[in-house]
């Protein structure tokens, strides 16, 4: 009887195989925002200026977002529930994407993402 219970609670739980982890984009900007609210207060008004990453128009879903802020700074999302939230930020310097050490690291978190499936 504990069997039959047990697997019921894993076939309704989080557990189950087809549940979706994806953050959208709409709610990495939306943690983006709590967090730069969260962890600005003696720097201002620093706000998400713009989506930095990833670099398409259709950007509904992706591994890692890229936010840069105003008036400076960028603040990296995960796009994975399974992964920390916020994976890296900067409240003082900016982000350069075009960089290849930076983009090594935004390959990295990627494939590090990939591997949770």
């Amino acid at each position: 009887m504990a069997l039959t219970t047990i697997k019921a609670l894993l076939s309704e739980s989080n557990l189950n195989m087809g549940i979706d982890f994806v953050r959208t984009e709409a709610q990495a900007r939306h943690e983006a925002e709590i967090f730069c609210q969260e962890h600005t207060q003696h720097k201002g008004n620093v706000r998400i200026r713009q989506l930095i990453y990833p670099l398409d128009s259709d950007h509904t879903s992706s591994e890692v977002y890229i936010y840069s802020l105003f008036p400076t700074g960028f603040i990296l999302v995960s796009g994975d529930t399974r992964a920390h939230t916020i994976l890296g930020y900067s409240f003082d310097n900016e982000l350069d994407i075009n960089q290849k050490n930076v983009w090594s690291m935004i390959e990295a978190y990627q494939e590090q993402i990939k591997s949770l499936d």
